[in-house]
């Protein structure tokens, strides 16, 4: 990670550590304006977007972030958290085994 995104990364997460949700979904969303395939930011916007209540827009970020990095077994896992809904039931197993696999 070079040092400007280090910077960048790191500041969004102490705003997500200390509860300043909006202005590190706004850092976030900087960072993915530079690079859409920044796979920390998708992650950290994924958990910022959950810890606001946007349930839907983190689980759409944590897909974009396992179609990415398929082989990426946090993302995963973080995918399969977001779907323990019984409407999602098909889709939680499928990440759960391919996250478990991933482990191993």
């Amino acid at each position: 990670m070079g040092d400007i995104r280090a910077e960048k990364f790191a500041l969004a997460l102490s705003h997500h550590r200390a509860g300043r949700h909006s202005e590190a979904a706004s850092a976030c969303r900087a960072m993915l304006a530079d690079d859409a395939a920044d796979a920390a930011a998708l992650y950290l916007h994924g958990l910022v977007r959950f810890a606001m209540g946007a349930i839907e827009d983190a689980i759409g970020l944590m897909r974009k972030l396992v179609a990415l990095l398929s082989a990426n077994a946090l993302g995963q896992a973080a995918l399969a958290r977001l779907l323990v809904r019984p409407e999602d039931e098909t889709d939680l197993l499928a990440y759960r085994d391919q996250a478990v696999q991933r482990i191993r």
